[in-house]
Formats: C-alpha cells, sequence, structure tokens
C-alpha cells in the first residue's frame, strides 16, 4: 500500500488509526496503518517507516481542502507537524 493508497481509501479507515509511512514521504512511498502502541513505538509491519499522520487528521484536513489530493496532506506533514 502507498500513502496515496491510504489517502484515496481514507473515509474506510477508523479514524482511532495512525499512518505510517516510509521516508522520503512521496505519494508512492510504502505505507502501514494500525493503531499506535501505547509506548508509542512503530507498531509490528510498519519496520523502517516513520510516524505519518493520525487518520482523523487526515479526514479534517480532506473536509477543508474538498478532496483526496495526497501531495498537499504530505506537505502539511512535513511543514506543520
Amino acid at each position: 500500500m502507498t500513502l496515496s493508497d491510504v489517502i484515496k481509501n481514507i473515509a474506510s479507515i477508523d479514524a482511532d488509526m495512525t499512518i505510517y509511512a516510509k521516508t522520503p514521504w512521496l505519494e508512492d512511498s510504502p505505507a502501514f496503518v494500525d493503531y499506535e502502541p501505547d509506548d508509542g513505538s512503530v507498531p509490528d509491519g510498519a519496520e523502517n517507516m516513520e510516524y505519518f499522520l493520525e487518520v482523523f487528521i487526515v479526514n479534517q484536513l480532506l473536509e477543508d481542502i474538498g478532496n483526496a489530493d495526497c501531495q498537499r496532506i504530505i506537505d502539511y506533514a512535513i511543514n506543520d507537524v
């Protein structure tokens, strides 16, 4: 799954989950979605990836920008987090 895939399918993902992605963050970067472990570590399956954003944040951003623009979500994660 890529970051672009996650963004396109965000409506079907539990808002309590977190997105992890391999850097550098690009639309075709490998991505993984899971619940963040209580200790803040990276969950199994997201090895070699970093925290990207929580799903609920992406949902809020998409409400503001009006479409599934993956590059704008990446720009937000890079510059505003």
